[in-house]
């Protein structure tokens, strides 16, 4: 029979808890192990990547702690336990994504729960709080009137990734046409550049910003101060029921787009609009299973807004090149998206679209297909195609009307977002 351990180790980073230096000494005559004591984030994570497997204990004010410094130190399986001092402590350590925390009363009362929480096999599943004498209800942020509708929609939005392979196929312009024709449904709509590769969605609005919308939002996710007001103040609106956020700066800057933050700011972003239309670039290989403890993919944004995306729409040009490097790279997209995927076909000439169409039929594309009519950067952005709202967008046009149906069918979840293409 198994004997129960009588004794744990962990790694203690809480030095801006008065109690952490007693609760030190004290653990030298207990049961419990202290390996090191890290002063901030970055020690931390020396110390857990030759501690693997050990668990750690922190405290909310450890300087340099982020979302991302937590689902680091997560990767693994890791055991993390929180200490808090006040609510606000709780509040913090929750949104910073640890799930166990206890209230740091005296330096006995602590050791003595984190002896038994450590000792015990079931601490890692734990999802509950040691919340101790404060009994406040969670705060819920409810959305500004603004963003609601008169229209049934689901209670969280939804959430589309547009991709396309290398060659500027229209990404950015098929996502603003997709955001246009729900918007003119009366819905709240916000367009997020991540493409790492080529960001473009801020330039072809026509608007400047100071620092990058989702750089900035990302920041807000890893310190724990992302909620509805801070999102919104990143949210550049180009039209009413339009907001945009802008991709980063340059390709080099690919690293700031943390997956744990771009994937929390992507959540809050489905609970705030009706509709989230993502611009991804055409890499998306992102291999996790293989991931360092400081390592991030190159493509890892994409891959994280493909995972949170209920559908996805590969844009193609209507051209042997075009259709060309659309087949070569739309198995890869399939595998990594995990869902199915439509395609709309961007022609170059009036009478290429049905040819295009034709020819992926031809070769065996079981996704629903889509024709777009020759839309123009200068129609979405320009002041009479986005601004002003006429010409194509309101006339609604028959060349329009299959990506708008299925714009809409997406949005509502009903039926499927894919069929079946006789060959």
């Amino acid at each position: 029979m198994k004997s129960e351990p009588t004794s744990a180790a962990c790694i203690v980073a809480a030095p801006d808890l008065d109690i952490e230096p007693e609760m030190v000494q004290l653990a030298a005559g207990s049961s419990l192990r202290i390996l090191r004591r890290c002063l901030d984030a970055a020690d931390l994570l020396a110390v857990a990547s030759v501690e693997p497997g050990t668990p750690v204990v922190l405290s909310a004010g450890l300087p340099r702690l982020t979302s991302e410094v937590v689902a680091t130190l997560q990767q693994s399986g890791r055991t993390i336990i929180g200490l808090a001092h006040d609510p606000a402590d709780h509040e913090r350590l929750r949104v910073l994504g640890v799930t166990f925390a206890l209230v740091a009363r005296t330096p006995e009362v602590v050791l003595k729960q984190l002896v038994t929480a450590l000792l015990s096999p079931a601490v890692s599943e734990r999802k509950d709080w040691e919340t101790g004498a404060w009994s406040e209800p969670d705060q819920v942020v409810t959305p500004p009137d603004r963003l609601l509708t008169k229209l049934k929609s689901p209670v969280d939005g939804r959430m589309l990734a547009l991709w396309g392979p290398s060659g500027a196929p229209g990404r950015t312009t098929t996502a603003l046409a997709v955001a246009r024709l729900v918007a003119a449904a009366g819905k709240s709509v916000c367009v997020i550049d991540a493409d790492t590769s080529g960001p473009a969605l801020t330039i072809m609005c026509g608007v400047v910003e100071d620092a990058s919308g989702v750089v900035v939002a990302c920041r807000y996710a890893e310190n724990g101060t992302l909620h509805t007001e801070s999102l919104l103040s990143v949210v550049r609106t180009v039209v009413t029921g339009i907001g945009i956020i802008g991709g980063v700066s340059h390709p080099d800057r690919w690293e700031e787009l943390h997956p744990h933050s771009l994937r929390h700011v992507l959540q809050l972003c489905r609970k705030t609009f009706d509709y989230t239309c993502v611009d991804i670039g055409a890499g998306v290989n992102a291999n996790s299973a293989h991931q360092e403890i400081f390592g991030q993919q190159r493509f890892s944004a994409a891959a994280v807004a493909l995972e949170e995306s209920d559908a996805v729409l590969a844009v193609g040009i209507a051209s042997p090149l075009g259709l060309s490097r659309l087949l070569q790279a739309l198995s890869s997209l399939s595998a990594v998206a995990g869902k199915e995927v439509a395609i709309a076909i961007r022609p170059q000439d009036a009478d290429l679209g049905k040819e295009a169409l034709a020819t992926l039929r031809a070769y065996g594309c079981h996704q629903e297909l889509i024709a777009m009519p020759r839309i123009s950067t200068h129609d979405v952005v320009s002041e009479k195609g986005l601004r002003r709202q006429r010409g194509l967008f309101k006339r609604r046009d028959d060349d329009l009307s299959a990506l708008e149906a299925w714009a809409l069918r997406c949005h509502y979840g009903e039926g499927r977002t894919t069929m079946s293409v006789p060959t």
